[in-house]
């Protein structure tokens, strides 16, 4: 189910360090090769990739900016700029539970033009205008349009996580680091929304993602050590685990929830796999707000101030 679901599809597309990296600069603003480079920390053969990708699936577009020799920006076109609602929600819960890193370019907070004040942004459901909580969500799948997805996940695109070097070490821009190393990889995602539905215990883990083994217990060992999920015994002999998210894993809801919004949209626009809202027997529907007068936010109407200059 989970492996067949909008975010899975979305993550397949965003789940990998240097894309997440990407997408952060160009909701800061940066458009160039060499910022990127710079910024990211990726190789530059890396990275040519990640653009070439993001470019041809249709979340950036190329701009000629120079002509001898030929030169490009990367911006985003409508279906990056949706993205919005899942950049603010990062945004949120780096600022929340994410560390203080020095030179970070991300704003400390965001203020809303239609009501001028600064505000958190909130998940909530269009219908009853409550926010969004896990709990309160029930998926549902319709099993004749369910296709094996388990080719799609084994396409040749990036599934082992390299290890990044610490935040002093990294080039450029330390922003947002842990949410890169925890949101941009193909299985650690899916691990949190499993979670999310109530799923617990290792063997539930590898039925229902279809995870390898070592796979799966590096990514569960790295959700422990970042402090989203807890492990707890609940057999002793021989000695058994399942595990449970913390309020920082919790708080990765609204960041599941844009990135199944974002490919319910453009990518799977008939998905098998649909959410409905216990207020309502119809598709749940939901919009990230302004925590302060509740209007839908979008990207022309938010300010922000960052510490360090935006290359």
């Amino acid at each position: 189910m989970i492996r067949n679901s909008p975010a899975a599809h979305a993550i397949r597309l965003l789940g990998d360090r240097w894309s997440f990296l990407v997408i952060r600069d160009a909701f800061l603003g940066r458009t160039r090769f060499d910022d990127f480079v710079h910024t990211t920390g990726a190789p530059r053969s890396t990275l040519t990739k990640r653009l070439n990708a993001l470019t041809e699936r249709g979340v950036l577009a190329r701009q000629p900016y120079q002509a001898h020799p030929p030169r490009d920006d990367y911006v985003l076109t409508p279906m990056g700029e949706d993205l919005y609602d899942f950049a603010v929600s990062v945004w949120h819960w780096e600022i929340t539970h994410g560390p203080k890193t020095a030179g970070t370019t991300v704003p400390d907070r965001l203020r809303h033009r239609l009501c001028g004040q600064a505000f958190d942004p909130v998940t909530v459901c269009l219908d009853c205008g409550a926010p969004v909580l896990p709990r309160e969500v029930a998926y549902r799948v319709e099993a004749e349009q369910i296709a094996d997805a388990d080719a799609a996940l084994n396409d040749g695109s990036p599934q082992r996580r390299s290890r990044p070097p610490g935040p002093g070490q990294v080039p450029g821009d330390p922003s947002m680091l842990q949410a890169a190393e925890l949101i941009g990889d193909q299985w650690t995602p899916l691990l949190v929304s499993a979670l999310l539905l109530g799923i617990r215990r290792y063997d539930e883990f590898q039925k229902e993602l279809k995870a390898a083994t070592n796979i799966l217990a590096d990514r569960l060992r790295l959700l422990v050590e970042a402090g989203v999920v807890r492990r707890i015994a609940y057999q002793d002999h021989p000695v058994r685990y399942e595990y449970r998210l913390t309020r920082k894993g919790r708080d990765l809801y609204p960041v599941i929830m844009a990135l199944h919004r974002w490919g319910e949209r453009w990518l799977v626009p008939d998905a098998a796999v649909g959410l409905h809202h216990h207020c309502t027997d119809t598709p749940l529907a939901t919009a990230t707000v302004c925590s302060y007068c509740r209007h839908p936010l979008k990207r022309g109407d938010v300010t922000f101030k960052v510490s360090v200059p935006v290359r």
